[in-house]
């Protein structure tokens, strides 16, 4: 039976770029650097290949420990590496770190991880569609290649305004699930969480609060797959 479902973060720039950071946009002749772990001491290390969302911006300084990547190593009890990147996607170069998902791979390897997830794409919505499908095809490709023992688990990409995903985003979740099937990777879809809820967003209105984190780990704790599932209650 096929594997479906699989996910990934690095850091972004300020609150004040948040929205720049959505649109994609790439900064000039960027020096791409390695992520640094985040401390922790676990069997399991986890990597997150992320946008903004993995990395927490639109989080205070205090309120970094709470994004959804690291509530959920910490859920696990697993060592977290962030690659979340401001503003970076499948197709696009992070405003910080330079470089898509699939540069940043190269710089992920020491330590090898046990497991990764990737997570995005709402930055990639600018790109045509024939960018879209082979630059995610190339990215599982890629990470499958590097981390061949690791559980890979791809989290479709979220929105954080407006009534209903957009189409553009629907293709890109479509061509990260066939991605996935391909390469072994489990593809999480945790829906529209954000939509009509105000609640749930950071006074920047792009980027989930704690409680929209929350939200996003909980989503995708409820997508992994054994041994890594988790009992509900």
């Amino acid at each position: 039976m096929p594997v479906s479902r699989r996910v990934h973060n690095f850091a972004f720039a300020a609150a004040a770029a948040g929205a720049v950071a959505l649109s994609g946009c790439v900064p000039t002749q960027p020096e791409p650097t390695a992520p640094k772990p985040t401390p922790a001491s676990a069997e399991i290390t986890v990597l997150f290949l992320g946008d903004s969302y993995t990395e927490g911006t639109g989080l205070t300084p205090d309120e970094v420990p709470l994004r959804w990547s690291t509530q959920l190593a910490q859920q696990l009890g697993w060592r977290e590496i962030n690659a979340g990147c401001n503003g970076s996607g499948y197709t696009r170069p992070g405003l910080r770190c330079g470089t898509t998902y699939e540069q940043r791979i190269a710089l992920l390897t020491d330590p090898v991880p046990d497991v990764v997830v990737v997570s995005g794409g709402v930055n990639d919505l600018g790109a045509s569609r024939e960018q879209i499908e082979a630059d995610v095809a190339a990215t599982y490709a890629t990470l499958r290649a590097t981390f061949p023992e690791a559980t890979i688990y791809a989290v479709g990409g979220i929105y954080y305004t407006g009534s209903e995903r957009p189409e553009v985003l629907q293709f890109l979740n479509d061509a990260v699930r066939d991605a996935a099937e391909r390469e072994g990777v489990v593809f999480i879809d945790i829906g529209e969480p954000l939509l009509g809820r105000p609640d749930l967003m950071a006074p920047d209105g792009l980027h989930p609060n704690p409680e929209g984190h929350t939200v996003i780990k909980d989503l995708t704790v409820a997508g992994l797959v054994p041994p890594h599932a988790v009992n509900a209650g």
